[in-house]
């Protein structure tokens, strides 16, 4: 997700016990109250509704060993529950994770943070289960009904994140900034094709050179404004040519595909 960087000084890297319970006492609450901060700072989108059982048992839970993604899975349920776009709340759990460690949340936490809200929340049918983006199959079949209508073809681009080698739940909230960075630049829902691309139809009017321009520059990351941490992926936007789809050398009849 986000960039994680060695551990920072912080007192979250060693577990209190013993005499230090009453040290402990007053490091949760800081860490309760400055995780806040920064989520609020960052665009949290239902501040009324930040502080919940899930996210006491979160904090709770770097005092606790073993325990972080148990509290992981009620953090997510209440995240749920207040309406929480899934950018934002990985953004909130990656604030958590730089607050207290001074890293962002590893894979595994990731994973079971997002199958967690799955539980609570599925993911209708035509759009991606891990990222809740619109599919590819998706796209064509609005490309369908569009040829179907007549008009000009339209042009579709695609973006390609270089996020490197992360883990797949730590490419899942950049993937998303890129996302919602090309959604703003075309207008138009940003769909996830099979080999990662995410893919747009431009707008039918206009030059599409500077959008293509815009399009190539980094995404806002609210967590690298509010930390500085953060790992914001280069991208490679162009053109893709939108095909009839072939099966055993002839054209399948009514089938497009996203070249």
């Amino acid at each position: 997700m986000t960039a994680n960087l060695a551990p920072s000084a912080t007192p979250y890297n060693v577990v209190p016990t013993g005499s230090a319970t009453a040290s402990a006492g007053r490091h949760l609450a800081w860490l309760l109250a400055e995780w806040r901060r920064r989520s609020i700072a960052c665009g949290w989108p239902q501040p009324e509704e930040w502080l919940t059982p899930g996210a006491e048992a979160a904090v709770a839970a770097f005092f606790r060993p073993g325990r972080i993604r148990a509290a992981c899975h009620d953090l997510a349920r209440d995240r749920v529950e207040a309406g929480v776009p899934l950018a934002a709340a990985l953004a909130d759990l990656d604030l958590l994770f730089l607050t207290a460690v001074g890293r962002g949340a590893s894979d595994s936490v990731v994973a079971a943070y997002v199958a967690a809200r799955h539980a609570h929340l599925p993911v209708a049918a035509g759009f991606d289960p891990l990222t809740e983006l619109p599919t590819g199959a998706a796209l064509r079949a609005g490309l369908l009904r569009r040829r179907s209508a007549g008009g000009e073809p339209p042009t579709v681009v695609a973006v390609e994140p270089q996020i490197g080698a992360y883990p797949p739940h730590e490419r899942l909230r950049p993937t998303l900034l890129v996302a919602a960075h090309v959604e703003e630049i075309f207008g138009a829902p940003v769909h996830l094709l099979d080999d990662g691309r995410l893919a747009v139809v431009a707008p039918p009017r206009g030059a599409l050179g500077p959008l293509m321009a815009l399009a190539g520059l980094a995404p806002h990351d609210p967590v690298a404004a509010v930390t500085g941490s953060a790992a914001v992926p280069a991208l490679r936007p162009s053109v893709v040519r939108v095909e009839p789809a072939v099966a055993g050398g002839s054209t399948r009849r009514g089938g497009l595909r996203v070249a």
